[in-house]
């Protein structure tokens, strides 16, 4: 008797249930542990082409790879980068940063709230000049003016994002903020772009939360 009212009891709950809540159900049961910061990865192991390790190739840019410890982009003219897997589930406030491991002439980049794996926030720089974009599936739009500086190697840069701030550091001095607020969530990366080098790189690679 029991066991009749249970499995009655059983179907009138699966009668009544909608598919929205089966999906939800779903979604909480593939959720997986909360993400320990801060991430880093120092690239110290055996050279890889492409860059290995929990990295995710940005849709329509190119790849990356380990050489000597450090990072450098497999191909020139045009910019290549990475972000943390989505699998892995960022705060909304977040930063990324890594070190300069030369003064080769090119482009690095940091980047934060990468979402659907290539609209983000990025901070592009050279040896004199940094800018703060907004990265629409690649089509880059300038958020105010271009800031200038003066890097160096070991020089550390860091490209941090609070609510709608986005602000630049170097070696924890900050060099200026701009603001947007088109995206409000994704994962951390960086990147680069080389017109004739591509021995210039970077490594240490840190993200966070501000």
């Amino acid at each position: 008797m029991k066991r009749t009212l249970y499995i009655l009891l059983a179907l009138l709950v699966a009668s009544t249930a909608s598919a929205d809540d089966f999906i939800y159900v779903k979604k909480k049961v593939a959720a997986g542990p909360p993400l320990s910061l801060p991430v880093t990865d120092n690239f110290n192991r055996t050279d890889a082409n492409p860059l290995n390790g929990d990295w995710t190739k940005v849709t329509g840019y190119y790849d990356l790879k380990i050489v000597s410890n450090a990072v450098i982009p497999i191909t020139d003219s045009a910019w290549a980068g990475y972000h943390r897997p989505v699998s892995e589930s960022w705060p909304n406030d977040q930063y990324a940063q890594l070190k300069i491991v030369n003064t080769y002439l090119g482009w690095r980049g940091l980047f934060v709230r990468v979402n659907n794996d290539n609209n983000m926030y990025a901070l592009h720089w050279d040896t004199s000049s940094w800018y703060v974009k907004r990265v629409d599936a690649t089509v880059e739009t300038l958020l105010g003016s271009a800031g200038s500086w003066s890097v160096t190697t070991t020089d550390t840069i860091k490209f941090s994002v609070v609510g709608t701030t986005l602000t630049v550091y170097k070696n924890g001095v900050s060099q200026g903020t701009r603001t947007d607020s088109t995206y409000s969530s994704g994962n951390p990366g960086f990147g680069m772009y080389y017109g004739v080098v591509q021995s210039a790189g970077v490594d240490d690679w840190e993200g966070g939360a501000p």
